[in-house]
């Protein structure tokens, strides 16, 4: 993300999505804290045309009053010089709490290592909950 003169504003992740067989394509934008939301879709604005088809959502939204979104969503980064450690904590740690809220994980694969694929899992708990968790390896912070 740059400014109109090349200044580096905060470098994007972007997770994409379907595509295939029909389905749409789907994309994330991945900001570091500050840089999402109305900022970010101001600076979006100028490059989408409407027959694009191109709709921006803000996945983060702020959690002043006046926020109308019911959902939520969460980034955790776990960091560790192998991606064997980062796994094995994964399993150990945050599995068994998604296995408390009513997911069943144990489908749950690893991208391999290196691909730079993500994988994303979605999954509705016993109480019609809805939650999307996306694995990604990333080499940098």
């Amino acid at each position: 993300l740059v400014t109109t003169k090349g200044k580096i504003i905060d470098k994007l992740t972007v997770l994409s999505f379907g595509g295939d067989k029909g389905s749409s394509l789907e994309a994330y934008l991945m900001t570091s804290p500050g840089h999402q939301g109305s900022m970010l879709f101001d600076r979006l604005d100028p490059f989408i045309f409407p027959l694009d088809g191109v709709k921006l959502v803000d996945m983060c939204p702020s959690s002043a009053p006046s926020s109308s979104s019911s959902s939520s969503s969460r980034v955790f980064t776990v960091v560790a010089t192998k991606i064997e450690n980062v796994q094995s904590s994964i399993q150990q740690n945050v599995l068994p709490i998604l296995n408390k809220w009513g997911l069943d994980c144990q489908s749950l694969v690893f991208p391999e290592k290196g691909s730079g694929e993500c994988v994303r899992y979605l999954a509705t708990n016993y109480k019609n909950e809805k939650m999307e968790f996306v694995l990604l390896e990333q080499t940098f912070l």
